[in-house]
């Protein structure tokens, strides 16, 4: 320390401890900026993304996305902040993004709804090579029905 300034670091203290690493979940073509800005100038935060769970030894390692205070993703995955003080890592946390899945959502208008109970309705009966046929048996029946009736309501 130059000029006999005084630096004081606080054991249990870290520059990932404020970072909310809650899972978020966006509808399709949304997107999350993610901001990490350390309490001193030296530092550097790098991203890296892996599409499974990092817990998960066995899945491919990670991709460098970035160096940067902060990134705007819209990718479902893992998203993971390593904060370096020179060559030595201090800490990381990991956010997981996770996509809603609309395929019950028919009508494309970003919500599961009565409109889309009723174009389900114009294929129900089927008995092969139908349309809608959310379990794949080939026919849309009432089990496709009730598939579509536990996601109504979901949406964007």
């Amino acid at each position: 320390v130059e000029n006999f300034e005084r630096h004081v670091f606080v054991e249990g203290t870290s520059a990932c401890e404020e970072f909310n690493n809650t899972s978020i979940t966006l509808c399709p073509s949304e997107s999350v900026t993610f901001e990490i800005y350390p309490h001193w100038d030296t530092a550097v935060v790098v991203w890296e993304f892996q599409a499974n769970d990092p817990a998960n030894e066995s899945d491919p390692p990670s991709t460098f996305i970035a160096q940067a205070n902060e990134i705007t993703v819209t990718e479902p995955g893992f998203y993971t902040a390593y904060i370096y003080h020179q060559v030595t890592q201090l800490c990381s946390t990991t956010v997981e993004i996770a996509v809603i899945d609309l395929a019950f959502d028919l009508s494309e208008n970003g919500n599961v709804g009565s409109e889309d109970i009723l174009i389900f309705l114009t294929d129900f009966g089927c008995q092969e090579s139908c349309d809608i046929d959310f379990n794949n048996d080939g026919a849309t029946t009432v089990l496709d029905l009730l598939s579509l009736l536990v996601s109504y309501g979901e949406g964007c």
